[in-house]
């Protein structure tokens, strides 16, 4: 039984768990179960933590031990039987907590030994790192609409292995590096005619180190690029989605919006300033 001391009170527990696997949760249940290991490391916990839930790091190693704990999670990453996988979410969940929560402070202490599981994501954050330096990629902050716009040449190929991308976002560039250079909440990625907005995952969490513009809702904006739009449907997939997207639907997208960018970039700011006012 461990002792959890909350200013004057001491809180005996004898279960620590969470009801879902993720950097942050592993993060948190390793400092409840070993809190005076977790303190020794508490800088390093900390920026794992960030890393995996805001795409935001301080130090490259703690990146890359969030890029370790994802990797377990991914069946096509994962050193877990496939087998796993098959058997329910709860079930994963426990297997990770068990094999991972006293393997963290081998992966923070010798992770170049992980190489394999974290080197994926990791070259695909120096290509865009590398991608900015020869300006291929260039941001351009909106702090009163709280947003930044990323505009990403053709000329950058982006992720090298696109099938393991959760969007198309994560396809094109590495939202580690743009999260790392800036606190704007609202992303406008444009690649050609190819654009996709999406609010960070702090909007979506009681998020308490400074207050957030809320969410938008952009349903009415994704119906009105509607009228004009020839190249698909645009999507918007909810506030209450953990990341909110406003999206051309891939399935039917080929080449792009069909709408020219300053239309586009007018129906945005119309939309974020009406709702501001």
């Amino acid at each position: 039984m461990h002792e959890i001391v909350s200013g004057r009170f001491e809180l005996p527990s004898e279960i620590i768990t969470n009801n879902h696997y993720d950097e942050d949760g592993l993060v948190s249940v390793f400092a409840l179960v070993h809190p005076e290991e977790a303190l020794a490391m508490e800088a390093m916990l900390l920026d794992i933590a960030s890393a995996g839930d805001f795409g935001v790091f301080r130090h490259r190693d703690a990146a890359r031990v969030s890029f370790v704990l994802n990797a377990w999670a991914c069946p096509a990453l994962s050193p877990l039987n496939n087998n796993v996988f098959k058997k329910g979410s709860d079930f994963v969940t426990s297997v990770l907590y068990e094999e991972l929560l006293f393997r963290l402070p081998k992966l923070i202490s010798k992770i170049d030994h992980f190489h394999s599981y974290w080197q994926e994501e990791d070259t695909f954050l120096s290509d865009t790192e590398q991608a900015f330096g020869q300006g291929l990629l260039s941001f351009s902050e909106d702090p009163h609409r709280d947003l930044m716009i990323v505009r990403v040449d053709e000329g950058f190929q982006g992720r090298r292995n696109p099938e393991l991308s959760s969007s198309w976002v994560s396809k094109v560039l590495h939202p580690f590096f743009v999260h790392n250079q800036s606190n704007l909440m609202r992303i406008l990625v444009i690649k050609g005619s190819r654009r996709e907005l999406y609010f960070r995952y702090e909007t979506w969490v009681q998020y308490q180190s400074r207050v957030l513009c809320p969410r938008l809702d952009l349903s009415d904006l994704a119906s009105r690029l509607n009228l004009s739009e020839k190249s698909g449907r645009w999507r918007f997939n909810g506030t209450n989605e953990i990341i909110a997207r406003l999206y051309l639907d891939e399935d039917l997208n080929r080449s792009g919006s069909s709408i020219p960018e300053d239309l586009f970039l007018r129906e945005l700011f119309e939309a974020i300033d009406f709702d501001q006012s």
